[in-house]
């Protein structure tokens, strides 16, 4: 796992005159307005915090990468000299260790009547699923839209992760069972349809990952789900199958002998397929998910291997603004992000108005909110290329002119 943390270099402003960074305006974007007001008077910070929702859906806009600051932090007082123009700063450094960002997972199981025996496995399976997750250091909630087990396709999920008191075998806050009988079809609508039952489990900052078992094909597309799940304020997710690689496409070829995977070993060899699950496969392909084939009947290699891709947690693209120092304000129009690699080198990364500008740049940032800033967010490529190191360091400087990205 990538190992970094987040140093956070303080200006103190009260007292000590420094001179602007220079910033040329050629081949490079904007800065930040220098006529708005300061966001911070005489050391208070009242109301920065406020994401302006509630639902913690709708919060996680910029949650889909890496782990969060934690909030233990250890302060040095320090100088230091802009690249540019050698002058001289006194600052206080933040030291914040990172840790891994919580994982939410939902997961909807077909409760038609062709798949009592893969019902089964996936409540067979649960427990060790979990474990797997826990045993990575990450924060999981899982929600398990299914039917409970008074129907012989229902599941019910004994502890530790379940409460196993079925039909009340959710277990908070870790688990959630939604009690709905997904039907061959309907699985993707069902996740969204139900959405209000399983909202509890979402965290602000959270990474987000879908799991569909199921023996038959949606009804609906992809790109309806993805635009489902955009309303419902997540728009970054991983979505993960267990699906059929076949169906009844072979039925002719598994009644006459035929040696495919998806025909049932019992007479008469029907296809265990109902239908080749292809809009999971597509949304799994999309979202960089894993998908695994249900005829093959033993979901305990595929629910390791999504452990363990879920467990592997990245390092953070986004991160809280820090507080000044107690009596000192905090000025937007004067903040840099610099990148530190595990080779101890320095690397300057410029400012963005807006994201949609980041295709445009090398490397950038910005704020979650240019007119209320309580978070700085580094432009994809930035994040690919933060993730990527073995180890460093993540350094924002507030007091000198903030550096605008260079347009390449």
């Amino acid at each position: 796992m990538t190992r970094l943390k987040l140093h956070m270099i303080t200006m103190l402003l009260a007292g000590i005159s420094v001179a602007a960074c220079e910033t040329s305006s050629s081949s490079k974007t904007s800065s930040p307005d220098n006529s708005r007001d300061t966001l911070f008077d005489d050391g208070d910070s009242a109301g920065r915090n406020d994401t302006g929702s509630n639902d913690p859906g709708t919060a996680a806009d910029h949650s889909d990468t890496g782990v969060t600051p934690d909030t233990a932090q250890e302060t040095d007082r320090s100088t230091i000299v802009d690249s540019d123009t050698m002058d001289e700063c006194a600052a206080v450094t933040d030291h914040a260790e990172l840790i891994p960002m919580p994982v939410d997972i939902v997961i909807a199981v077909d409760n038609s009547g062709s798949m009592r025996d893969e019902a089964q496995w996936v409540q067979d399976n649960m427990n060790d699923f979990s474990i797997q997750i826990a045993a990575s250091g990450v924060d999981y909630h899982i929600a398990l839209i299914s039917a409970s087990n008074d129907i012989d396709e229902g599941i019910c999920v004994a502890p530790p992760l379940g409460g196993g008191d079925c039909p009340n075998d959710s277990s908070p806050p870790n688990f959630l069972h939604v009690i709905e009988t997904v039907n061959s079809v309907n699985a993707l609508s069902l996740i969204n349809d139900t959405y209000d039952q399983w909202k509890s489990i979402l965290r602000p900052d959270s990474m987000r990952h879908f799991l569909v078992v199921s023996d038959d094909d949606s009804v609906d597309d992809a790109d309806s789900f993805a635009g489902w799940m955009s309303q419902r304020g997540i728009s970054k997710f991983t979505f993960h199958a267990i699906v059929a690689s076949a169906g009844s496409e072979i039925t002719w070829s598994c009644l006459t002998g035929g040696s495919h995977a998806c025909c049932a070993e019992k007479f008469p060899h029907s296809p265990l397929g109902s239908q080749r699950g292809e809009v999971y496969i597509e949304l799994a392909d999309e979202t960089g998910g894993l998908w695994g084939d249900l005829c093959e009947q033993d979901f305990g290699p595929v629910f390791d291997e999504l452990a363990t891709t879920i467990g592997e947690v990245s390092i953070a693209c986004h991160w809280d603004i820090p507080d000044p120092p107690e009596g000192e304000t905090f000025d937007p129009t004067k903040v840099n992000v610099e990148l530190n690699d595990e080779g101890g080198n320095e690397h300057a990364v410029g400012y963005v108005e807006d994201p949609s500008m980041c295709g445009s740049v090398e490397h950038g940032w910005y704020y979650d909110d240019p007119n209320n800033p309580t978070r700085i967010l580094v432009c994809e490529q930035t994040c690919d290329w933060l993730r990527s190191f073995e180890d460093g360091a993540v350094e924002i400087i507030l007091g000198c002119e903030t550096k605008a990205a260079v347009v390449v």
